[in-house]
């Protein structure tokens, strides 16, 4: 299943596997350190609705610009949404850690995880998959200027 293109805003595709590589070092360190997770959940708020000021973003621009590569562009819809997501998730998860549900946080962190993972070494972005389908099932709308119909036939 393809998600692009489906808006006309882009991003290079490298940003956000590195943006996942930092956030899987955050998440598991979290393990130790219950104060990262609360980082988590700033940042994931930052990259979906203020990625300017998302220290997570910033350091993997940063990085790759140091390698010089070309930008390989890419839909920014669907990985906004993914992001948006991981915040809902990491904010559920802090708040089942301190209300004392540890199952339910547990359950969250492994999946987070796995689709930080999933994003960052296989290049497969769950929530964009999930972005696309509920686009296709008419559940959310894109912004009209935003979208390309084209794409949703």
């Amino acid at each position: 299943m393809t998600t692009c293109p489906i808006s006309k805003d882009r991003i290079d595709e490298r940003v956000p596997r590195v943006n996942g590589l930092i956030s899987l070092v955050f998440m598991v360190s979290g393990y130790f350190f219950n104060t990262l997770w609360i980082l988590m959940t700033i940042d994931f708020f930052l990259r979906g609705f203020a990625i300017k000021y998302s220290p997570i973003a910033n350091s993997s621009r940063w990085i790759l610009n140091r390698f010089d590569l070309e930008p390989i562009p890419i839909d920014a819809a669907p990985k906004k949404f993914a992001v948006r997501l991981g915040f809902i998730l990491t904010l559920i998860m802090n708040i089942a850690i301190y209300s004392n549900v540890t199952t339910i946080a547990i359950g969250i962190f492994y999946m987070t995880i796995a689709a930080i993972g999933m994003e960052t070494f296989f290049n497969f972005c769950i929530g964009c998959q999930m972005y696309t389908i509920l686009i296709k099932l008419k559940l959310i709308k894109p912004k009209l200027n935003d979208i390309d119909f084209s794409a949703l036939k």
